[in-house]
């Protein structure tokens, strides 16, 4: 999935699905890749489906709010990405940073500045992965701060950045040279 081999990655994840029907995460784990493929319909009936079975997997609130946004359907992914944040708790950085996606995306701005402002404030207390804020001023259009937060996440190794190569926040950064040299150094370029 993370070199953009999505039907081979797809196919894993049906036998996958196969072996382990009922496993919440093997069902979330397909749909990411879904989502990696930019299927968002198949994402959010397999994110949906798995919410079916446990209404209380934040990781399925989190990543149908991604398919909703990605389609545009802004209502409903804040709802999703707010229940993931309070089913994860605000402590979990990523699905928090997920809001601030979601909301710069939808054009709330502000409430976007507050999850940024509330990351750095975590930042003070325990560490916060420089990918997920990198991922929030992507989606704000803040394409110097995102490439100072990518580079930041690179240097620490941060395992994040194997989705650098398909992350769908990160497609306003794409044209851009830096983009290519960060695929380059991290060996995700081919």
């Amino acid at each position: 999935m993370y070199m953009g081999r999505h039907d081979e990655a797809i196919a894993e994840g049906h036998k996958a699905l196969e072996l382990d029907p009922l496993s919440l995460i093997i069902n979330c784990d397909l749909g990411q890749v879904y989502c990696f493929a930019r299927r968002y319909d198949e994402a959010i009936a397999l994110f949906r489906k798995t919410l079916e079975m446990d209404p209380s997997f934040a990781v399925a609130h989190f990543f149908l709010a991604h398919a909703l946004a990605q389609k545009g359907m802004f209502d409903e992914a804040v709802k999703e990405a707010q229940k993931a944040t309070s089913l994860a708790g605000e402590a979990d950085t990523l699905v928090l940073s997920q809001l601030g996606i979601i909301y710069a995306w939808c054009g709330r701005e502000k409430r976007a500045r507050r999850v940024l402002a509330r990351l750095d404030e975590l930042s003070q207390e325990k560490y916060v992965s420089p990918f997920p804020v990198a991922l929030v001023h992507a989606a704000l259009g803040e394409k110097d701060d995102a490439f100072h937060w990518l580079e930041r996440a690179c240097e620490e190794r941060d395992h994040w950045i194997e989705t650098l190569k398909i992350h769908p926040a990160l497609d306003g950064l794409r044209e851009d040279d830096r983009y290519g040299s960060l695929l380059a150094r991290t060996g995700l370029d081919s």
